[in-house]
Order: C-alpha cells, then sequence, then structure tokens
C-alpha cells in the first residue's frame, strides 16, 4: 500500500468515530457531512445548510 493511500485510508477511518460536541465538522464539505449523517442514520438532511448538518450531526 503506498504512503498516500494509507493516509486516505486514516482520514477515511477517522470519519466513523461518534462525534464530540466540540468536533471540528467546519472544515468538513457538505458531501462529506452527508454521508457522516447518512453513517449514523440521521434522516431528513439532504436540503440542510452546512451549518444546519453541523448542527444536526452534533445533536444526534
Amino acid at each position: 500500500m503506498s504512503s498516500a493511500t494509507a493516509a486516505r485510508s486514516d482520514v477515511d477511518d477517522i470519519r466513523f468515530f461518534r462525534p464530540s460536541r466540540s468536533c471540528a465538522y467546519e472544515g468538513w464539505t457538505v458531501a462529506e457531512l452527508k454521508k457522516r449523517a447518512k453513517q449514523l442514520g440521521i434522516s431528513g438532511y439532504s436540503g440542510l445548510s452546512k451549518e444546519n448538518l453541523i448542527s444536526l450531526i452534533r445533536s444526534y
């Protein structure tokens, strides 16, 4: 496995943890936030803004 592949794999693995209220989701893209919401089993997030997605994920 190349170092680039290993580094990308580490980033993907990080996103499977249970979020804390202080998690730095502001650096994530809307697509990443929607993927995270889906992983958590949250519904009704498709039309939300980035700020509202972050709030929803943090309140989960």
